[in-house]
């Protein structure tokens, strides 16, 4: 038997080099998640398409087989999301005012929503990740915030008008 390696007189064998993976690029299965968020968004908006916005800010999403708020039912005082639903479907006919009249924080979410859908398509074809949000980390935590805020804002101005009404 002949000896190989270091004591035949080779070179010593060089370890394969190491992958640097680039940060802002996804992987294959990364990206197909990401395409399923964007299908997913993609889908709500055809959602919203089809719902006929209720003319009185409520109960559009009893067209989806939703049951009716409990809170407005029981207490008499519309939930946090009331209104969202028709504010979607406003927004996606155009109608930017009465859609943020009648549920503020669902015309601000839509707008969130269809930025989400533009980047998650953006990402999914492109693989790449913006550097805008790779290299702020607190973006999560700031629109966390921003969400608590809008919506608690909208709901004391939803109660404001239904009681006014």
């Amino acid at each position: 038997m002949q000896p190989t390696g270091p004591e035949a007189g080779e070179a010593p064998s060089q370890p394969p080099p190491l992958e640097i993976r680039d940060p802002n690029r996804l992987s294959s299965p990364e990206r197909w998640g990401v395409a399923a968020a964007a299908a997913a968004l993609g889908l709500v908006f055809v959602v919203a398409w089809w719902v006929n916005p209720n003319p009185s800010g409520l109960g559009s999403h009893m067209q989806l087989g939703l049951p009716p708020c409990n809170l407005e039912r029981f207490v008499g005082i519309p939930c946090p999301f009331c209104g969202m639903t028709t504010a979607f479907s406003l927004m996606m006919r155009g109608d930017f005012g009465l859609a943020f009249w009648v549920q503020p924080a669902g015309a601000g979410l839509f707008v969130v929503a269809l930025t989400g859908f533009i980047l998650s398509m953006g990402i999914a074809i492109s693989g790449r990740i913006p550097r805008a949000i790779v290299n702020h980390p607190s973006v999560i935590r700031w629109t966390w915030i921003l969400a608590v805020v809008m919506i608690s804002g909208s709901w004391l101005y939803k109660i404001a008008v239904t009681q006014l009404n």
